[in-house]
């Protein structure tokens, strides 16, 4: 069946075994992983059970210590959540493993424990309630304290503190010891009222209370292993050890059961890996039987074997059968060529005889063309060197020209921007004057202005002196207003003063003003003149620069002609040196030519032995 497949199906095959191998192996992992979550989950609640106990065995000292019904209550809920829990462990385990638990006997034992706890709970409320037994007790404790004072006897009232610390010692200690000495000292104190019988109902009374209390005490027991205490004891200890052995041999049980699986998934994975391996060998194993087959004929064919008569043969319709029929079909149409090339090889050999003569006699011919041609060639090149220095010297003559027009446009630029700097002098030069101008102006109008000051400070010091006058008048009144007009007149004067320089200052200022204008004027009449004689220079230099551009187009136009002609000649001298080339080259072509037809001949001999080295018939 694998043989008949084509390569593409039998790996199409290959990969749906692989996908469905994966598949498979993927829902058994997943089943078995769940399978394994399932018991993980059931020895976690084994465990939690475990805790459960602890927590209720807390609650139950809780409440013994601090007698309250918060921890009565949180025991009953956690009770109903352990039993709850050890139904759904019995049943998570009989889903697992087919068989029961023994939690059957750990809930009776539970049950016990429960109606143990609670008949002490009651107990304990009946004893120690706010009215409960013990307030009773101490009622009637108190009413025979008084009845044996008024009978004023120190004796019966010494027996009587006896009593009292027996019944102190055994509300304390609840033991046997105690009850003994409080039985004794009861007795005692029978003894010591049978004289007063007022005492006697009330002695009846706490007796008849306290009687009830020791019934209700050795009910509970006096120790943790007598009574309800030592049944609630003996049947939570027992049901902590069964939950104790069941949490370790169900755990035990789990982890063998999670090994179990684990290796049930090993298992699967391996055989399917052996299942996917084995098809695999058996795809490969074919294919490589054919690659082998081909290899051997292509390795025969290549390392002397030259048989082009043999042939693969492959039964199938795969992809090797169609290879086969391909490579039988390439060895028949090589046999067919080589037949056609052993045909044409004897064509080949007669041509290229006679093509050797035919290039013996074309070599002579081109040899005698090429000498002729060099001849020419040298004529050609003398031409050309004496073409080349009228062309140097006409050259050399449009390089001057270009020069003088270039230094004679360079001068002409440096006298246009003389001019343009002479302008600019010559408008700075006017701005000046009139900037001087206005400086004359403002010179004369502070000349005014100091005049006006001067004649203010006249006024002070006349005002001053007008003052000093009166001040001298009005003797010691006026001697201070008089040292007042004093300075005023003292700095009148210095007013006075400083006017005068300042118009003596501008006098002078007015005067060297005249002659910066004069000089000024005198400037701008030179600058004018200067860009008037610029000007015509610049005329000048125009016109010599439109005769040297006249000569340099002369020039060019010369050197234009000189050059096309060189180019021409050059272009002669190429296209023959060129002929001669191609001649040279053709010459040596043909040698080689004939040389390669030597070779062919050879190649033909050789090819002929490689022919025959084939078997095509």
């Amino acid at each position: 069946m694998v043989k008949g497949m084509t390569i593409k199906a039998k790996l199409i095959t290959l990969a749906s075994l692989v996908t469905v191998s994966m598949m498979l192996y993927g829902v058994f992992e997943n089943m078995i992983i769940n399978k394994i979550i399932y018991a993980e989950e059931v020895a976690s609640q084994n465990w939690f059970i475990e805790t459960e106990l602890l927590a209720l065995r807390r609650h139950e000292k809780d409440f013994f210590s601090r007698m309250d019904d918060k921890h009565l209550e949180k025991h009953a809920e956690v009770m109903a959540h352990l039993k709850m829990d050890l139904i759904k462990l019995n049943e998570d385990y009989l889903l697992l493993f087919n068989r029961g638990t023994n939690n059957s006997t750990t809930l009776s034992k539970l049950e016990v424990y429960q109606d143990s706890f609670i008949a002490l709970a009651k107990i304990s409320h009946q004893i120690y309630d706010k009215n409960g037994l013990e307030k009773e007790i101490d009622d009637a404790r108190t009413k025979l304290e008084e009845a044996i004072v008024h009978t004023q006897s120190i004796s019966v009232e010494h027996v009587m503190v006896e009593l009292i610390e027996a019944d102190y010692e055994f509300r304390i200690q609840h033991s046997q010891d105690t009850l003994d000495e409080l039985l004794s000292s009861k007795k005692a104190l029978e003894i010591a009222i049978t004289e007063y019988p007022t005492v006697k109902p009330v002695y009846d009374a706490y007796f008849s209370a306290y009687n009830e209390l020791i019934d209700l005490h050795l009910k509970m027991g006096f120790e943790h292993n007598e009574g309800l205490k030592g049944m609630m004891r003996k049947t939570a200890q027992e049901a902590e050890s069964v939950i104790v052995e069941n949490a370790k041999s169900i755990s035990l049980l789990i982890a063998d059961y999670i090994e179990e699986h684990k290796f049930k998934l090993h298992i699967f994975g391996l055989v399917l890996l052996l299942f996917t391996l084995s098809f695999v060998f058996v795809i490969a194993s074919n294919i490589n039987a054919r690659l082998n087959t081909l290899n051997h004929m292509v390795k025969a064919l290549s390392t002397g074997n030259r048989d082009l008569t043999s042939r693969i043969n492959f039964k199938g319709n795969d992809e090797f059968s169609e290879i086969a029929r391909s490579f039988n079909q390439f060895i028949e149409s090589l046999q067919e060529a080589f037949q056609e090339i052993k045909v044409s090889y004897e064509a080949i050999n007669l041509a290229s005889h006679e093509m050797s003569g035919k290039l013996n006699l074309t070599t002579q011919g081109f040899s005698d063309a090429v000498t002729r041609v060099n001849s020419i060639s040298s004529s050609i090149h003398e031409l050309v060197t004496v073409n080349s220095e009228i062309n140097l010297s006409i050259n050399a003559t449009d390089d001057a020209s270009s020069k003088l027009s270039n230094a004679n446009e360079q001068a002409l630029n440096i006298s246009r921007e003389s001019n343009a700097e002479i302008n600019g002098l010559n408008e700075k030069l006017l701005n000046g004057q009139e900037r001087i101008t206005e400086l004359n102006e403002q010179s004369a109008k502070i000349q005014s202005v100091t005049k006006a000051i001067q004649e203010l400070a006249s006024q002070i010091n006349l005002l001053s002196l007008n003052a000093a006058i009166e001040a001298a008048r009005a003797g010691e009144q006026g001697r201070g207003f008089a040292v007042v007009a004093d300075e005023v007149r003292s700095l009148s004067g210095k007013t006075d003063e400083a006017t005068l320089a300042i118009d003596e200052t501008i006098v002078e200022l007015q005067k060297k003003i005249a002659v910066v204008v004069d000089i000024l004027e005198e400037s701008t009449k030179t600058a004018q003149d200067t860009l008037s004689k610029s000007k015509h220079a610049n005329n000048e230099l125009v016109t010599v620069e439109g005769l040297c551009l006249s000569l340099s187009s002369q020039t060019s136009q010369l050197a234009t002609a000189s050059e096309e002609q060189q180019y021409t000649n050059n272009e002669v001298e190429n296209h023959l040196q060129e002929l001669v080339a191609i001649s040279s080259a053709n010459e040596e072509q043909i040698v080689q030519s004939q040389h390669s037809t030597d070779i062919v001949l050879l190649q033909s001999k050789k090819l002929k032995a490689t022919i025959d080295s084939f078997k095509v018939s």
